[in-house]
């Protein structure tokens, strides 16, 4: 096919998707898709987080692609080189061909080749259950967000000198949210190492009211991956679904027009260590 002129996009909006998707899986390629509603780009990390992030029509300043659907791997390493050198405010053109993306900008031809680049981790290992079946479904707001990352923040503060946290624990009863944080650290005692959990409030939502099934769940996830959503979620809203034993569904925008969608994938502690957990939190009821 002959190139064809896609439009006009602000560097800003570039940036903040290649600086979600880059440390998820450095070097990676993606599947992508180019389509007349926009962008969409299918990430995975494997056994970690697997989603979507959709670059909609009007995220763009001119978007005017008239190809029809067609799939390309979206190198977000690269990309992210690429648009390093672009400031706040500039607007990069850009054209599309069988063999590559060129954006242009300050009258110089950048060109990144990676339509053609196979995309890495397919393999079905990575895929998501089926069946997913959640029984929590709630929307979060911008006050809710912020109260979690500063909690958030200050435990990592009173804890700096101790072992990385390894987890987020969310419990929701009675209309009522709680995040947890937890740390497994073992200790020696009568002549063996036995896992010590410990875990610490993060912070208590009420007046939730949701939608689908049994009202009380505990789900675990990797608190590293966690933080990774909640600091990217900056546009005012952040939807959560989750229940026992299945992925963290997260829905949010990094600015208007960027929509993701990702799974978060459950963290996977023995037995002993959730009983543990589970313990803990029914002596804080």
């Amino acid at each position: 096919m002959m190139r064809e002129n896609i439009g006009e996009i602000d560097s800003m909006v570039v940036k903040d998707v290649v600086n979600f998707l880059h440390p998820l899986n450095p070097g990676a390629v993606y599947n992508g898709t180019v389509e007349r509603t926009g962008w969409k780009i299918d990430f995975v990390t494997p056994y970690e987080i697997q989603g979507r992030v959709e670059i909609k029509a009007d995220a763009w300043k001119k978007y005017n692609c008239g190809v029809g659907r067609r799939d390309i791997g979206f190198n977000a390493t690269r990309i992210r080189k690429v648009f390093s050198t672009m400031k706040k405010g500039e607007v990069a053109e850009i054209e599309i061909d069988d063999n590559c993306i060129i954006g242009r900008w300050k009258n110089l031809n950048l060109t990144w080749t990676h339509l053609l680049e196979e995309t890495t981790d397919e393999s079905e290992d990575y895929l998501l259950p089926e069946d997913l079946v959640y029984t929590v479904d709630i929307s979060l707001s911008k006050h809710h967000i912020k109260s979690i990352k500063m909690h958030l923040a200050a435990i990592e503060k009173e804890t700096e000198r101790w072992d990385p946290w390894n987890g987020v624990v969310l419990e929701y009863e009675d209309k009522q949210l709680k995040i947890f944080v937890y740390r497994i650290e073992n200790r020696y005692q009568n002549g063996a190492w036995i896992p010590a959990v410990e875990v610490r409030s993060v912070i208590e939502l009420s007046r939730f009211d949701v939608h689908k099934g049994r009202t009380e769940t505990i789900a675990i996830y990797p608190l590293k991956t966690f933080k990774r959503i909640l600091g990217n979620v900056k546009n005012g809203y952040l939807k959560l679904a989750f229940g026992n034993e299945t992925p963290l569904q997260v829905d949010f925008e990094i600015r208007k027009g960027i929509h993701i969608e990702a799974h978060l994938m459950p963290a996977n502690p023995t037995e002993k260590v959730r009983r543990k957990i589970i313990d803990h939190l029914n002596r804080e009821v």
